[in-house]
């Protein structure tokens, strides 16, 4: 699960990991609202929606992953809040995956 768009240039940069798919992590909050008041988690109903409706399951391993992989964490902490089994944060994340020669990459986001 790509947890981010790519913050800084890789060399394939807009490419996802293969079988990857593409969560914005902001799309986990609630706001700001209008009146400029913090974001918010959205409710656990919300963020199931929107895991499922990329093909996720609990019971199905997942690896979230971002640029250098502090937004993945964020990702993987809400994968754990909705009971996802196995979760794993690939840390080095594109920094170093979209930077090999030998690691494969699917077209652009």
């Amino acid at each position: 699960l790509h947890g981010t768009k790519h913050s800084f240039p890789t060399r394939r940069s807009s490419d996802l990991v293969p079988g990857a798919r593409h969560l914005e992590w902001v799309a986990l909050l609630d706001g700001p609202d209008d009146d400029g008041s913090a974001r918010r988690l959205r409710p656990r109903a919300e963020l199931a929606g929107i895991v499922a409706g990329l093909g996720f399951t609990p019971e199905r391993p997942v690896i979230t992953y971002c640029q250098s992989g502090i937004r993945a964490a964020f990702v993987h902490w809400v994968l754990e809040i909705l009971q996802f089994q196995d979760v794993a944060l690939y840390d080095a994340s594109m920094g170093e995956w979209a930077n090999r020669d030998d690691t494969p990459l699917d077209g652009p986001a």
